[in-house]
């Protein structure tokens, strides 16, 4: 339960890491597909299995606002390539 909790709290301090949605494009990131494999364990006698965990490309900006405030977006492969830095983006 408490790992549970703590999963959550990490999930929700993530989703809350940009509250920037608009502003000009001061970088673009572009962090390409990979695959990575957790070993599960678990029983008696101990039987191991890999679970392969896929995580898909993403494209993102850093944004500032006129305001002094900094942050990040998600875009889609056909936005990213749309823009440039420097450009108003939102």
């Amino acid at each position: 339960m408490a790992k549970k909790l703590a999963l959550l709290a990490l999930l929700l301090a993530l989703v809350g890491c940009s509250s920037i949605s608009a502003g000009i494009i001061t970088d673009k990131n572009y962090s390409p597909a990979y695959s990575w494999t957790q070993m599960m364990c678990v029983g008696k006698p101990i039987v191991c299995y890999p679970i392969i965990h896929y995580v898909p490309e993403q494209w993102s900006f850093s944004l500032q606002d006129g305001k002094g405030t900094e942050g990040w977006v998600y875009v889609s492969q056909d936005e990213f390539n749309k823009y440039e830095v420097g450009d108003y983006y939102g």
